[in-house]
């Protein structure tokens, strides 16, 4: 996914930060938002005492840290790859385009390798699969890698970095129809294509046989994708982002955005059939309710950054937002670990500590390793 590392060295200011901020300190508050996701991300992941449980899944109502994520990494692709554009051509563009799209690949097609390693070796030393293997994965393991490798197989956490090849490999398609003014077509089209996967696909991955398109509906989640890109492209172009609202507007939003928090942590009823509600609010589509939250949250974050100069802990949340390819792909391999042995990592609670511990030091480790590599 192109948020998980992006050149900065032309990003110019971003919608979130303040136009009187240097482009350092933009830098650090972007890749802090990204590292404080990836973390939010990670504990979704694994389970993790019940009482963390609210703080970590959903604190923000109906909206989890991978709606950010999305957003983010269209609105960082946006501002690099049009700077990109505008300073080497569409082909110099392209190029960086592409590369990242295979190192993105390439760290997918190593987690499932890991993944089914884990699986085989554990079955070949203990006679048992890990808790989260599949029956294909244990009685088709080839078929299930070449499917991974079109990435038409999509199980469990191997589910995002497909959606993110495939997201970026368009973004010159789209940085050029931008480029051209085209900015309102994108934007009806990218909606159009959202409000037809809501209204015609269902709220569930599609499985057939070996194929399982995984738990983010491309076809809902690219309105997040490339709504960033248009932002970050606005900017990078010297044009107004309309990402702070009125006063008015903004705790309109507030209000809006805690009754929902309360629906989601049944703090008071939702005064719809729970059928209705669970439409309404499905991750898999992105759906109605959930995009508006998603929306509010994004634009009260843009209000609240543009005074905020840094973040708390955003030493440690910039250094794993700078590496964060990397440290997904450590996350990925930690968490595929943990969920193979929930009789230990979920069944008590110190394994529903320790599971947590090792993914973050995962990716704290991966962290440091890549920022040492970096100044070598």
């Amino acid at each position: 996914m192109h948020g998980f590392h992006v050149g900065y060295a032309n990003v110019g200011a971003a919608p979130f930060c303040g136009r009187d901020r240097s482009q350092s300190g933009r830098k650090e508050v972007l890749d802090s938002l990204r590292g404080a996701l990836l973390i939010l991300i990670a504990f979704s992941h694994v389970p993790i005492p019940y009482e963390w449980e609210s703080l970590f899944s959903h604190p923000l109502g109906f909206i989890s840290a991978a709606e950010g994520f999305f957003f983010l990494s269209g609105l960082v692709g946006g501002l690099a790859y049009t700077r990109r554009f505008i300073r080497d051509g569409w082909r110099k563009m392209a190029q960086a385009v592409f590369k990242r799209t295979l190192q993105i690949y390439l760290a997918h097609l190593f987690t499932a390798v890991v993944f089914l390693s884990l699986i085989h070796g554990c079955i070949f030393l203990t006679g048992r699969p890990l808790s989260n293997a599949s029956a294909e994965i244990i009685e088709q393991p080839w078929q299930c890698l070449i499917a991974i490798g079109f990435l038409v197989y999509q199980p469990g956490i191997l589910d995002i970095l497909p959606t993110y090849c495939v997201l970026l490999a368009a973004l010159p398609t789209v940085i050029v129809a931008l480029q051209r003014g085209l900015e309102l077509a994108l934007a009806v089209s990218s909606f159009i294509i959202w409000l037809l996967t809501n209204i015609f696909e269902p709220q569930t991955p599609f499985i057939w046989g070996l194929m399982n398109t995984g738990a983010f509906n491309i076809g809902a989640w690219q309105l997040l994708f490339y709504g960033g890109v248009l932002l970050g492209h606005r900017h990078a172009t010297g044009k107004p982002t309309f990402l702070v609202p009125p006063l008015w507007m903004l705790l309109l939003m507030l209000a809006l955005g805690i009754y929902f928090f309360g629906i989601r942590h049944a703090l008071w009823p939702a005064f719809v059939p729970d059928n209705l509600r669970d439409w309404l609010t499905n991750k898999n589509n992105l759906a109605p309710v959930r995009l508006l939250n998603t929306v509010i949250v994004i634009l009260i974050f843009s209000a609240v950054l543009r005074r905020v100069k840094r973040l708390p802990l955003s030493g440690y949340l910039s250094l794993i937002g700078r590496h964060s390819l990397p440290v997904f792909t450590a996350h990925v391999v930690a968490v595929l670990f943990v969920n193979g042995f929930l009789d230990i990592f979920a069944d008590n609670a110190f394994g529903r500590v320790v599971g947590p511990i090792i993914v973050i030091g995962a990716m704290t480790t991966t962290a440091m390793l890549s920022e040492h590599r970096k100044q070598l």
